[in-house]
């Protein structure tokens, strides 16, 4: 942390403290058990809007986001170091590893997929022999030649 970071904080801090000991003297004469003067709830509303403008200001800062995006990147490297690790344990145990499963699975996706393609290639050629026997048979009744 920089020093203007930190001296940001202190006058933070400070501003902080100084309003709170404002506030002291309206917040002695609440009783327990009583709602709250007007006075207090304007107050309370003031310091809640306060606190989350400053953190929403906080969470857009270009500290912040720095520090979200490093710790994510961080937690994917780290998740693929371990994906890595466990498929050289488990290949180095002569195991079968997720990846080795999931190139397996698109393989046969991808062989399901030509086998359909193929099928319904012959199913089209199949139809359109089928329609021109139709035809021709079609031909040989009006004709008086049937074979």
């Amino acid at each position: 942390m920089s020093n203007g970071d930190f001296d940001q904080m202190k006058q933070f801090g400070q501003l902080w403290l100084e309003m709170l000991s404002r506030s002291g003297s309206l917040f002695g004469q609440m009783k327990p058990g009583e709602p709250p003067p007007e006075a207090a709830r304007q107050f309370r509303g003031a310091v809640f809007k306060s606190m989350a403008d400053q953190a929403d200001q906080f969470m857009r800062s270009e500290t912040f986001l720095q520090a979200m995006k490093q710790s994510l990147d961080a937690a994917l490297n780290f998740q693929k170091q371990y994906q890595t690790m466990l498929t050289e344990f488990r290949h180095s145990t002569e195991g079968v590893a997720s990846t080795d499963i999931d190139a397996a699975m698109t393989l046969l996706r991808q062989m399901e997929s030509r086998v359909l393609d193929r099928l319904e290639n012959l199913d089209t050629q199949l139809q359109g022999i089928a329609e021109r026997l139709d035809r021709l048979e079609t031909d040989a009744e009006t004709s008086g030649t049937k074979p």
